[in-house]
């Protein structure tokens, strides 16, 4: 296929310089999804988190990266990066506060900038997360806490650009163990779960 979509006078879609492969135009409708991506973590394990600070909304300080992540090639200019997450996660510590943050990143994992969709204003000595809660199962090592939480980007790039999300947790204890997909007891039982977690993308455009 060759040549563009027009729609009213405004070019939609068009063959990228001839190439033949399509690639969405300037004319594209704004608040329209045109992108989806989703990383489905299937796999079980422990993290073992000894920085607890975590106080920092622009850094990675005292956050452990879950292995939950996302890597996107945009569509569009400067579009809204709409995230959406579900994390089941444990401790060793059974009465103790779980975070999670999602962060843009590097392809290696360094930190680029926290996502717009956050709350920066708050006290400097606060822990600034996306979700949190108190993991509380009476001593019980059978238990899950499940989070959800959506969160926005709006980004200033280019179409053709690759961004990366990655999904961090933190603890209030340090040198605890937590898990992921997996309650503190793993053992192979019809009573002990064994789940999934997801991060999801979709590109909105501005």
């Amino acid at each position: 296929m060759s040549g563009t979509l027009k729609v009213g006078g405004s070019e939609l879609i068009n063959d990228n310089g001839g190439s033949g492969s399509l690639q969405w135009g300037s004319g594209v409708p704004a608040d329209t999804v045109v992108g989806y991506k989703q990383h489905v973590l299937t796999t079980r394990h422990d993290i073992a988190n000894s920085n607890n600070s975590g106080s920092q909304y622009d850094t990675l300080a005292g956050w452990t990266w879950t292995k939950l992540e996302v890597s996107y090639t945009l569509k569009t200019d400067s579009p809204i990066i709409h995230l959406s997450c579900h994390l089941c996660m444990a401790t060793t510590n059974h009465g103790e506060r779980l975070s999670l943050k999602v962060h843009r990143v590097d392809s290696s994992g360094n930190s680029v900038a926290p996502v717009s969709g956050f709350v920066t204003s708050q006290e400097s000595g606060r822990r600034h997360a996306h979700a949190s809660d108190l993991y509380f199962s009476a001593g019980s090592d059978e238990h899950l806490l499940n989070f959800a939480f959506t969160t926005q980007d709006d980004l200033s790039l280019s179409a053709g650009t690759t961004v990366y999300y990655r999904v961090y947790s933190n603890q209030n204890a340090g040198s605890i163990t937590h898990y992921i997909n997996r309650p503190d007891n793993d053992s192979n039982q019809w009573y002990i779960p064994s789940t999934v977690s997801s991060l999801t993308l979709m590109e909105v455009a501005e």
